[in-house]
């Protein structure tokens, strides 16, 4: 009797332990994420559990255990609900495959060119113009012989509507496209014109591969760079990404702190905001754009804000915004797989490696970062590509401390190229000279012998993969507390 006493007394202070609102609100997020995912795989909410518990939102206000569970209660049935509104609009698609379809929408990106030389572009926010329907999501048009498409554009199409895969919702093949009106967007004028000034300025590819660097422009980027980037492990530095982002925050950073605080988080706000526009609203690029948000108003006002906060909570947001990424978009999974290397992992190693007041060299936190990125990121990609790069790490360590300067390079010369053509060489020198010396690295590192490692994981083999790691992150956590318990904060998104 002693020791049920004992053990009631110990449930009963647990359960009155008093938790910390980050806490709250990394349940928020969690119970939003598994809401959505059980959404996805057919669960129902029980109405009477979701009455029940938001009879006792109240109740969640004391902190304690017992909130912790109305929490949870709370954004589970929210992130199902949402999830199932969501897969009931996509169930109009299902009605229609097969069938000759005239379809009105707005144009998503820049167009490019398939293997067979077809044109391909996605639309969205698509009519049926014949019956006045809405069809959500991302639909992906193939055409011969259309004529320019430029992003933002309204375009009449019409062909046989067949099934999509993962983030597409819907395709059409063989396509007649007409273009109803072109976008008035300043931004997408714009756009146009530093495009058309960094081509000017800068020969090919090195002009494509600066735009990469910049907005993520991968489809102007010749297939056998592509392929050479894939090989080394350095596809992402021209995708959207939050390393692109990052980048341009911290420069812009630090150029306006000169003039203030404030001038210092406006500009760098004005500066996201103009990315993403740009950029478009892609699954890594929406998850990067939340964390510089958030990362940048806790230095702002002197807060320092959890890694693990940023993690679930822009990852809760762009994922109940749009679903789909999180039910099919690989990008979206890497992307934050990749932020849970570089934001816990990659500390701790550091922490580790080096105690007290000690900081690494740039190239070794680059190898630090990189190398924790890659851990948590490379049994998915063994599992969808059955491949994945040996020479990686090399790569990045090498060519990631030259990407700063290629991006300021590029965009000085697409400026210049923009303003002034008839200087527009002079304006791209610079940015030719370092983005060749990129490119002829990326060219040499790709012809390493076993280049990538093919590899073939199952669901199981992966699932055993991540929990090893987990495990041996806690352990690494647990050691770094105990030496280092003021330096596991996490990393700096924007230093």
């Amino acid at each position: 009797m002693p020791y049920i006493g004992r053990l009631s007394q110990m449930v009963g202070a647990g359960l009155q332990a008093k938790l910390l609102t980050s806490t709250l609100i990394q349940a928020l997020c969690v119970g939003l994420l598994a809401g959505l995912g059980l959404a996805h795989f057919g669960v129902t909410l029980p109405p009477m559990l979701f009455l029940v518990a938001i009879a006792f939102v109240p109740r969640a206000f004391r902190k304690d255990m017992i909130s912790l569970l109305i929490v949870l209660i709370i954004a589970i049935s929210v992130g199902i609900i949402r999830g199932q509104s969501v897969q009931a609009n996509f169930y109009k698609h299902d009605l229609l495959f097969g069938q000759k379809v005239v379809l009105s929408g707005i144009v998503l990106d820049d167009s490019s060119y398939t293997e067979r030389g077809q044109r391909e572009f996605y639309i969205g926010d698509a009519e049926l113009v014949e019956e006045d329907v809405r069809l959500p999501g991302r639909i992906r048009i193939r055409t011969i012989g259309a004529g320019v498409v430029y992003r933002g554009d309204e375009v009449l199409v019409s062909g046989t509507l067949r099934e999509g895969f993962g983030t597409r919702a819907a395709s059409l093949y063989f396509a007649e496209v007409s273009v109803l009106s072109h976008s008035g967007s300043p931004v997408e004028e714009l756009r146009r014109d530093f495009f058309a000034g960094t081509n000017n300025a800068i020969p090919e590819p090195e002009s494509s591969l600066g735009l990469g660097f910049l907005v993520g422009t991968r489809t102007l980027l010749p297939d056998d760079l592509l392929a050479q980037l894939s090989a080394t492990g350095l596809t992402h530095i021209v995708a959207v990404s939050g390393y692109n982002l990052t980048i341009l925050v911290r420069l812009t950073r630090r150029l306006f702190a000169k003039i203030s605080k404030y001038a210092a988080a406006a500009g760098s706000v004005g500066l996201i905001a103009l990315f993403i526009a740009i950029t478009g609203f892609s699954a890594s690029i929406s998850r990067a754009g939340v964390v510089s948000l958030l990362a940048l108003a806790a230095w702002y006002y002197g807060r320092k804000v959890s890694p693990w906060v940023l993690l679930w909570f822009s990852g809760a947001l762009t994922a109940f915004i749009n679903p789909i990424f999180l039910w099919y978009d690989l990008g979206w999974w890497l992307s934050f797989l990749a932020f849970i290397g570089v934001l816990i992992v990659a500390p701790l190693i550091t922490r580790r490696l080096y105690r007290g007041d000690k900081n690494p060299s740039t190239p070794v936190q680059i190898a630090i970062e990189t190398s924790s990125a890659q851990i948590m990121t490379m049994p998915l990609i063994g599992y969808i590509f059955g491949e994945f790069s040996l020479i990686a790490l090399l790569a990045n360590v090498v060519v990631l401390p030259m990407i700063p300067l290629a991006m300021l390079f590029t965009f000085t010369a697409g400026l210049g190229g923009m303003i002034l053509p008839v200087l527009a060489g002079w304006f791209g020198w610079p940015a030719t000279i370092i983005l060749s010396l990129i490119t002829e690295l990326v060219n040499l590192f790709a012809k390493a012998p076993n280049a990538l490692l093919a590899v073939e994981f199952n669901i199981l083999e992966i699932t055993v993969i991540y929990a090893a790691i987990v495990v041996s992150t806690v352990l690494l956590y647990a050691k770094v507390r105990k030496s280092n318990p003021e330096k596991i904060n996490g990393a700096d998104v924007i230093r």
